[in-house]
């Protein structure tokens, strides 16, 4: 258990030095390049994983290389107090999820694979960043959002209703804990989306 969080922890470390010195020194776009590896690497051995590609162990082990990136995103970048504390909470969930695999299987892996909805979202920061065209960035924002609403809202749901039902009350108070984070980012989205539309026409 050890090894893939140490090894992926000295990892990312060196991935954001290595960004920063050859590649650009925004670090929102190393943080989306970040985001954009992490969550590309968890959708392929999740999605190998639920279609019997690869063993329960090498999938565990790869979800603990997720613990790098953890760890790199708390500690290593400067953050507000509350995005500190948001990405703490998801973290730590996302964690013990992880350490309860072997009870939860196919719910975590189905859980972790909703990653996918990171693409569209970091592909429209890093096009913002680099002032592209706003409607790639308009076009990703879409894709983003009724991916998100039907993979962590409405699927989600599902989701940690299979979790409760096996009556454990911490698992089950964790799952919760990550829908309820979810459900709050997406109401964070719709005020956004409500107030550009409110600044277009009003």
């Amino acid at each position: 258990m050890i090894l893939p969080i140490f090894y992926s922890t000295i990892f990312y470390f060196h991935l954001n030095n290595y960004l920063r010195e050859y590649v650009t020194k925004s670090d929102n776009i190393i943080g989306s390049l970040n985001v954009l590896l992490n969550s590309g690497f968890v959708v392929l051995f999740s999605n190998l994983f639920l279609n019997n590609y690869i063993s329960d162990k090498f999938y565990y082990n790869t979800l603990l290389c997720c613990t790098g990136f953890y760890i790199n995103d708390i500690f290593f970048k400067k953050n507000n107090k509350k995005e500190l504390l948001i990405k703490s909470i998801h973290h730590f969930i996302s964690f013990m999820g992880i350490i309860t695999f072997d009870k939860y299987q196919d719910q975590v892996a189905r859980l972790f694979f909703t990653e996918i909805t990171n693409f569209p979202l970091q592909l429209r920061n890093i096009s913002k960043e680099l002032k592209f065209s706003k409607k790639i960035g308009t076009i990703c924002i879409i894709i983003f959002y009724f991916m998100f609403l039907k993979m962590r809202v409405i699927d989600g749901n599902q989701y940690k209703n299979e979790v409760c039902s096996k009556n454990n009350i911490k698992d089950c108070v964790l799952v919760n804990g990550i829908h309820l984070l979810w459900i709050y980012w997406f109401c964070l989205l719709n005020l956004k989306i409500f107030q550009v539309i409110k600044y277009i026409f009003l």
